[in-house]
């Protein structure tokens, strides 16, 4: 495979394709992180996320963001994990993939407060409630809203997390979810 990968890389770079040499790179990463040669999958992963970000190939950037982040939080490197968790949600709003953003999303708030960064969560729960709204993911939906009021009341901006909480409730009772009513 990377034998093929790098030959794809080779004439893609002959005909001038830039985006297709970044798009053989982050084949190249898929090689390297098979090799447990992570370091070198990061350095691929580099030099390709600026030109798929310029010529907008974002069904190629997505999986970028999501395996880098992988790639970081295996290391340790929790902030730059999040960082790409939290950029793969956008971009997976942004081309449609809003399943995708609801999974990078979750797990980008799961290493906020892993890590005790539960401020920053709270703008990332929007978004996942704005996610889980698009997708229809109920269940996703009512958390999301009672993390961000959770997160809102620990700032005692109660007149904000208010009607979330009277959302929360809402959704708990038409799906049944004694669970998240009662913690609501």
């Amino acid at each position: 495979a990377r034998s093929s990968h790098l030959e794809e890389a080779r004439v893609s770079a002959q005909l001038g394709d830039p985006a297709s040499v970044a798009t053989a790179q982050t084949n190249l990463a898929a090689c390297d992180i098979a090799a447990n040669d992570l370091p070198a999958a990061l350095a691929q992963y580099a030099a390709a996320e600026p030109v798929l970000r310029e010529h907008q190939v974002l069904h190629v950037l997505l999986p970028l963001l999501n395996n880098r982040a992988q790639v970081h939080e295996v290391q340790g490197n929790m902030p730059a994990a999040i960082a790409d968790l939290l950029s793969g949600g956008a971009v997976a709003k942004e081309v449609g993939s809003h399943a995708q953003a609801v999974q990078m999303l979750t797990h980008a708030v799961e290493l906020l407060y892993g890590t005790g960064r539960m401020p920053e969560a709270e703008p990332v729960w929007a978004d996942l409630a704005d996610a889980c709204r698009t997708v229809g993911d109920d269940a996703g939906l009512q958390r999301a809203i009672g993390e961000r009021a959770l997160a809102l009341i620990g700032r005692m901006d109660l007149d904000a997390a208010a009607p979330l909480l009277d959302e929360q409730e809402a959704i708990c009772r038409r799906i049944g979810d004694q669970v998240g009513l009662a913690a609501c």
